[in-house]
């Protein structure tokens, strides 16, 4: 079926978006911690060759 994305809300699993399966059907529920906002900014990241801030002072000059 594959990957379910829930939240545990008054003790149960609820699915965040509509599923089409039959009352119940069985699976295995495994936890995981959402990205932090640090592993967010490593995977959005880009080199840059010069400083943004000096670049943007010199603009304003």
């Amino acid at each position: 079926m594959g990957e379910i994305e829930v939240v545990y809300k008054d003790g149960v699993f609820v699915p965040l978006k509509k599923l089409r399966i039959k009352d119940g059907t069985k699976g295995v529920v495994v936890l995981s911690q959402g990205d932090t906002l640090i592993e967010i900014a490593r995977k959005h990241r880009k080199k840059v060759k010069e400083d943004p801030l000096v670049a943007f002072v010199e603009e304003r000059r």
